[in-house]
């Protein structure tokens, strides 16, 4: 394989740790934003493997396995997220009901 073949490889594999890097300092992008970037990484990571060496497939398994495990930790908080909704969703419900109740309460003793 040519030398500027294996550095345009190395320079990926280092863009793609960096994209992994910017994506756990700045939070979990928005769902699609990041299954949009995983499929990316993941067709990088096919390009990858089809020109590595063995030290570099062996980075690029290494890759692959952070990079499920992001898009895991993307679906966990996404789920959290719709609970937590749900969750508020549920309790203004329940209050806007409690304060109903008072106020229809409070009508009949003024009545």
């Amino acid at each position: 394989m040519k030398s500027d073949q294996m550095l345009k490889i190395n320079i990926m594999v280092e863009d793609i740790a960096s994209l992994k890097k910017q994506v756990a300092e700045q939070g979990v992008a928005t769902t699609e934003q990041g299954v949009a970037n995983a499929t990316q990484n993941e067709e990088i990571i096919a390009a990858l493997k089809s020109k590595a060496t063995a030290d570099q497939t062996t980075k690029i398994a290494s890759l692959e396995a952070e990079l499920k495990i992001a898009r895991l930790e993307l679906r966990a908080e996404n789920a959290e997220k719709e609970n937590a909704e749900l969750r508020a969703e549920e309790e203004i419900a329940s209050l806007k009901q409690q304060l109903a109740s008072t106020t229809d309460s409070k009508k009949r003793k003024h009545a």
